[in-house]
This record gives structure tokens, C-alpha cells and sequence, in this order.
């Protein structure tokens, strides 16, 4: 795995802290604000250090993806459900002597509270979707393609949480996790999950830290469908899937109580690391 050196770590945590800080004034409205504001945070940072450098990027599109799969095969006649995908995608992506070293993704669903105490309201369908990986097709935008796509990592999937009364920092739980903690995906259309202390939930700054490490999210490097995946997600928010290159936006859309935000970190290794 990467390993940040000391000054851009420095310099990777005061960015973290400035992000922390454009979310805490004025205090977020909800999820769509969070995304608005993570994708800002990381339009284009720039982080040069000694042999090494970190760069950013990020999109927000003004819809949300939405999936279709079918929660049991045995059901007659079958029902499909739909929901939405996700909100942001996390992608990280090492280079080391300019050959691509370590590749990881993670997506989260962002929840929002407005309440003081820790607890928010989890969809049922989209937990399962999140814990489970049915065999599935994107449905909006529309493709007739069918994936099934054996996440590997834990941290594949991930919740997002935030409030600006309950927490000031996104708090970071993969869906597995939780459902582990739940012990079984509830039969109701919707559960409420709280978070008790001694869980050991990331913060948001130690959770990205992790990520920009290499330690968490999907090896894309390993597992190919989901890197197939990945590059469709690309393409819905019009960039070329790897590498990394100029950028062509239209965005056409403009629904003010949706988007999807994807952000991508790249850090450059110019000499080999021991």
C-alpha cells in the first residue's frame, strides 16, 4: 500500500480540516448539500510534496442513479425493485514510476439528520441492494445491461452520515458493517439505525486518510467487474474511465433534490518507495 509521506499528509490533513470546516457554517440542509460541498471541497486540489503529490477532481451530476434488481427469485410472479444507487463515489488511484500502483473505489449513501441525537432512517431495499449486490441493471440512465458483481472488500459500500446537530464530521460505516451490528436485514420498508458509542465509526478525517492509503474501498485492480462498473459511472458523468484526462461536462439536467457526486483522488509516486 501507499505510503503518504510526512509533509503531504501534513498538508492533506489541513485540507481535511478546511473541508470539515465548509461543513459546519452554515450548517448543512441535507444530503444534496453535503454532496455539493464534498465535490466543492475537492473541485481541484493540488498537494505537491517532496517525491510525491496528490491532485483531485470532482463532479456532481443532477440526478441520482437509480438501480433495478430482484430481492428474491423464488418470488411469482418476480418483482422488481428499484432504488437509487447511491450519492458520492470515492476513487483513489496511485501511480508509482507513472504506472498505476494501487486502484480503490468505495460508494456512499449519504444520510442526513437534523436532530442532536445520532440516529437516522435506512431504507430497507437500498440496504439490502448495499449488503447483499443482487444482480442488478442501472435504470436511469437507462441500460439494458445486467451486472452481478461479487464486491471483495467490506468497505465496498458504504454509509455516509451527517448532521449538523448530531455530528459535526461525516461519520463513515460500510454497509456490511451494519449489517453485522443488525445481525439481519429487517423485513420493514424502513429501519432507524443509531450509533452508540464504542461502535468504533470513522471519522470522516480518519476514514479518508484510510482511503487515500490504499487501506479501505474495492481493489478495482482485482476485481474487474466492479472496475467495469466503476467506468460506467464514468461515463454517466461524461470522463474518460482511466486515466484520468480533460475533461468534457454536460450537464443538462438541473433537479435540485437530486445529484451524484463522484471525486477522485490521485496521488503521483515519483521515485520507488521502500
Amino acid at each position: 500500500m501507499v505510503k503518504l509521506n510526512p509533509q503531504l499528509k501534513t498538508q492533506f490533513k489541513a485540507a481535511l480540516s478546511n473541508y470539515h470546516r465548509s461543513l459546519w457554517k452554515p450548517a448543512l440542509s441535507g444530503e444534496i448539500d453535503f454532496i455539493d460541498r464534498t465535490v466543492a471541497s475537492f473541485q481541484n486540489l493540488k498537494i505537491p510534496a517532496r517525491g510525491q503529490s496528490l491532485k483531485t477532481r470532482s463532479k456532481r451530476i443532477h440526478s441520482t442513479p437509480q438501480v433495478r434488481f430482484y430481492r428474491s427469485p423464488l418470488l411469482l410472479p418476480r418483482k422488481h425493485t428499484t432504488v437509487e444507487m447511491g450519492d458520492l463515489l470515492f476513487i483513489y488511484k496511485h501511480f508509482l514510476n507513472k504506472v498505476l500502483d494501487t486502484y480503490r473505489a468505495i460508494i456512499v449513501q449519504a444520510k442526513y439528520t437534523k436532530g442532536k441525537k445520532k440516529s437516522w432512517k435506512i431504507d430497507t431495499d437500498q440496504f439490502y441492494f448495499l449488503t447483499q449486490w443482487p444482480r442488478f441493471k442501472i435504470v436511469r440512465p437507462a441500460s439494458k445491461r445486467w451486472r452481478f458483481i461479487k464486491p471483495r472488500a467490506l468497505t465496498w459500500a458504504s454509509y455516509g452520515f451527517v448532521g449538523s446537530r448530531a455530528t459535526r464530521y461525516p461519520l463513515y460505516y460500510s454497509s456490511t458493517r451494519m449489517l453485522r451490528y443488525k445481525k439481519s436485514v429487517p423485513s420493514t420498508k424502513s429501519f432507524s439505525f443509531t450509533v452508540k458509542s464504542g461502535i468504533g465509526w470513522d471519522s470522516s478525517t480518519s476514514f479518508l486518510l484510510k482511503f487515500v492509503q490504499g487501506l479501505v474501498g474495492e481493489n478495482l485492480s482485482s476485481n474487474t467487474r466492479i472496475k467495469a462498473f466503476v467506468d460506467d459511472l464514468y461515463t454517466i458523468v461524461k470522463w474518460q474511465p482511466d486515466p484520468p484526462g480533460e475533461l468534457e461536462w454536460n450537464d443538462d439536467e438541473n433537479e435540485e433534490n437530486e445529484g451524484f457526486g463522484v471525486v477522485e483522488f490521485t496521488v503521483v509516486s515519483e521515485q520507488s518507495e521502500r
